[in-house]
């Protein structure tokens, strides 16, 4: 029923209920507030005329004024009134386990600390409102362990927690009266739980402690055990070796020095004899200018071993004698001015003093300066800047503290405007035989030993050489050296190194000023093979062409990718290729000649320096047929080449005699040729029928331009790609003869030929006999299936 106050009365199974609209909430009459019974009858309501409401149920009725109601807003006062350990009630400075948890009474409490082994308790609590107690309800929660509050009846009032984690914990509570009215503050207890002693902070502290002590311990024992060991092993290894070396050493070094210098003496002199004759022809003159260039070189490097011999004896010293270090530099740069002339270089020298009185060893000094002037010219374009620079600077603190002394550095700059090194590749330059790869870089690759040499010398001299480099814009190599003006404080200094003389007086002076030209272009028949030569060494080049352009027509190529792109354009009939070079080396010059169907056929013979066992089975595997390491004799190559070319024409001739009558793949052809014959056979095959197809047509199918095509048969076959196809035709003809009932006259319609005495004439020539008769010959069983 409808009340006075926006609410609603309800009879029900379990007492009276009433509904506040407005506030949406229920408040509820039970036994203890004076009903006959909890069970209501059903539609037993009536509502007077002065608001007073009856309910009839099992036992009676009820009758009552709701106006005469007050309800109670006032949610009651919740108390923590019981504490329990293991179960056990505790009581005020009752020790449980040795300790005395509360000082007060528990609802006096706010906060209580507990031991490791107090991790099991329990909460009692209760609400402070009595008219209807049994209709009070209960929620809690252990911040810090629920996550949500847990609600209680009020016959269940207790709060149980076992083996909690040691952790700081906030237990809180709140209770309602029989209308429903929440506490909006909870009762809240805090309660913190102690770590045992091996879990505590200073614990930690001392198993990080302890862990780092162990950890120092057997390190310092390793190392001391490692080192001592080290030491022994070193030592005995030295006192035995040592002796044996240097005997070896000196030995090895002193025979093949004198033995070089005996023959070399003998090709020097009469080159040089045979260099002076005016009447001698262009030719014969650039063979030995090769000669004597490379001679000299190889007496260089005699030189070095007979310089390594006195560095390993200490023999070698830096011998510093004063100078003028200004007058000195400028007279290195002056001889190189004849190289960077033919370059039309702008080579500059400039100091910062006129002039620089101090001891230095001149010899040294000279193969530092003539190594890296000769990599700035070597290494920048023609028109290029070539600048060197000399300045009086500041000690480095480290060589202040090593000399004992503030005496200043004089510095030397070389700066070029070439090609530059990589930045991935600066850290690397100073290694010996260490070569940049740079793809700008055209001509032959050096030794890889004249900056390390460099770096070396440097060194021996207490000084110091650092490079700056942009690709592509040129180098800057900076050194410096101290400038020592009294008595040479480092003179008697040994180091045991590998000299470089740097390049020679000769070389500086235009050695290169007698070659020859460039070959003038002459005409050789068609007839002669086309050989291709890839190296990048010039020297190596002319003297490679100059042996074979008799027996050969030649062309060149100064790399791999140039000469990829002259293999394919020209087809030759033959390679001869280096394995290290610029741009792209010969390994891989080579897997990708024999991956083209242009060139695959052709025979490549590489040329090397590197004649180990692996160096050969690399050079194999990527298809080169002959594999001749350097130095090598001349009759050999020659002979090499002559057996290549002789198998090919042994194969071509095979194919002429017996491969009209047997498939390509049974004549002794590889798979690549193979492959290629099939393709074009069944390109040939599928136009058959078209008497204008002819080796335009076939070109084209097969992406070959008419010269490639013309060569690629030739050198396969010794055929053209006309005869090709038209013994292609007169072979499917015979096949037909035999294996059909069909005339001559159809059958020359079918395999493309329009004219029959033209047939006749070209399968004449094939078999000897005209079609007719072959196939009198040749057919068995008159009837044929088509």
């Amino acid at each position: 029923m409808e009340g006075n106050n926006n609410d609603l009365w309800i009879s029900t199974n379990n007492g009276i209920s009433n509904y506040d609209i407005i506030e949406d909430k229920f408040s509820n009459l039970g036994l203890n507030d004076g009903l006959q019974a909890l069970n209501f009858r059903k539609n037993a309501f009536f509502k007077s005329q002065d608001g007073t409401m009856y309910f009839g149920g099992i036992n009676g009725f009820n009758k009552f004024n709701p106006d005469g109601f007050q309800k109670n807003s006032t949610p009651p006062k919740v108390e923590i009134v019981g504490f329990k350990v293991f179960n056990k009630d505790v009581e005020v400075n009752e020790e449980i386990l040795g300790k005395a948890i509360l000082d007060k009474e528990i609802s006096e409490t706010d906060f209580i600390v507990l031991k490791n082994s107090h991790n099991s308790f329990s909460f009692e609590f209760s609400a402070m409102h009595f008219s209807s107690p049994k209709q009070n309800q209960y929620k809690y929660m252990l911040e810090g362990f629920n996550e949500d509050w847990i609600e209680k009846d009020h016959d269940k009032r207790f709060a149980n927690y076992s083996n909690l984690d040691a952790g700081d914990y906030v237990f809180k509570v709140m209770a309602s009266n029989n209308y429903g009215n929440w506490n909006e503050t909870p009762k809240e207890l805090r309660v913190k739980i102690l770590p045992p002693f091996w879990k505590t902070w200073w614990a930690y502290l001392i198993y990080a402690l302890f862990f780092v002590f162990l950890m120092w311990l057997f390190r310092r024992y390793i190392l001391i055990s490692v080192d001592y060991n080290n030491k022994l092993k070193i030592e005995k290894f030295e006192k035995r070796k040592l002796k044996e070396i240097n005997k070896m050493k000196l030995e090895f070094f002193t025979n093949i020095s004198h033995e070089f210098k005996t023959p070399l003496t003998l090709i020097l002199g009469p080159l040089q004899s045979l260099l002076e004759i005016k009447t001698t022809d262009l030719k014969t003159k650039e063979s030995l200018l090769i000669m004597d260039r490379n001679a000299k070189h190889l007496y260089r490097l005699v030189n070095q071993l007979m310089d390594f011999r006195k560095a390993d004896s200490k023999q070698l010293k830096v011998n510093a004698v004063l100078g003028d270090i200004v007058d000195f530099c400028e007279n290195i740069v002056s001889s190189f001015h004849v190289l960077a002339n033919k370059k039309e270089l702008n080579l500059s020298f400039k100091s910062q003093v006129s002039e620089l009185i101090a001891y230095f060893d001149r010899d040294l000094m000279e193969k530092i300066m003539n190594n890296i002037l000769s990599n700035a010219v070597k290494f920048t374009p023609d028109n290029g800047k070539i600048r060197v620079s000399l300045s009086v600077v500041k000690p480095r603190r480290n060589m202040s503290a090593r000399l004992g002394q503030q005496n200043p550095e004089f510095e030397i700059f070389v700066e070029d405007s070439g090609i530059g090194i990589p930045k991935s590749k600066i850290s690397k330059i100073f290694g010996r035989f260490y070569q940049v790869d740079n793809v700008n870089r055209s001509g032959s690759l050096g030794s890889g030993v004249g900056l390390a040499l460099t770096k070396k010398l440097v060194g021996l001299l207490d000084g110091s050489i650092d490079v700056v480099s942009r690709e592509n814009k040129g180098s800057r190599f900076v050194m410096r050296f101290p400038l020592i003006v009294d008595s040479p404080s480092i003179e008697g200094k040994i180091e045991n190194i590998l000299l470089e003389e740097g390049i020679s007086e000769l070389e500086r002076n235009g050695s290169d000023a007698n070659s020859v030209s460039k070959d003038s272009e002459f005409e050789i028949e068609d007839k002669l093979p086309l050989m291709l030569i890839v190296e990048d060494n010039s020297d190596m080049q002319r003297f490679l062409k100059a042996s074979f352009e008799n027996q050969y027509r030649i062309i060149q190529a100064l790399n791999g990718k140039q000469g990829l792109e002259k293999a394919i354009d020209n087809v030759p009939n033959i390679i001869l290729c280096d394995v290290m070079m610029p741009e792209m080396d010969g390994i891989e010059f080579c897997e990708k000649i024999k991956k083209n169907e242009i060139t695959n056929h052709v025979p490549i013979i590489m040329l090397t320096a590197k004649g180990s066992i692996e160096s050969k089975l690399k050079g194999l595997e990527v298809g080169a047929d002959s594999y001749i390491p350097k130095p090598f004799d001349m009759r050999i190559l020659e002979m090499k080449v002559k057996k290549l070319l002789e198998e090919r024409e042994n194969l071509k001739e095979k194919f002429r005699l017996k491969g009209i009558t047997q498939d390509s793949k049974k004549i002794g052809i590889n798979n690549t040729h193979k492959t290629f014959l099939e393709k074009a056979e069944k390109v040939i095959e599928d136009n058959l029928m078209n008497n204008e197809f002819g080796v335009e047509d076939l070109a084209l199918a097969l992406s070959f331009s008419r010269m490639q095509l013309y060569r690629k048969f030739k050198s396969i076959l010794g055929s053209s790609a006309n005869e090709f196809i038209r013994n292609y035709r007169i072979k499917k003809a015979a096949r037909l003869l035999i294996e059909t009932d069909l005339n001559v006259s159809e059958i020359l319609y079918d395999v493309g030929f329009t004219n029959r005495s033209y047939f006749s004439k070209c399968f004449k020539k094939s078999f000897d006999m005209s079609p007719k008769e072959y196939a009198k010959k040749h057919r068995i069983n008159p009837k044929f299936q088509r």
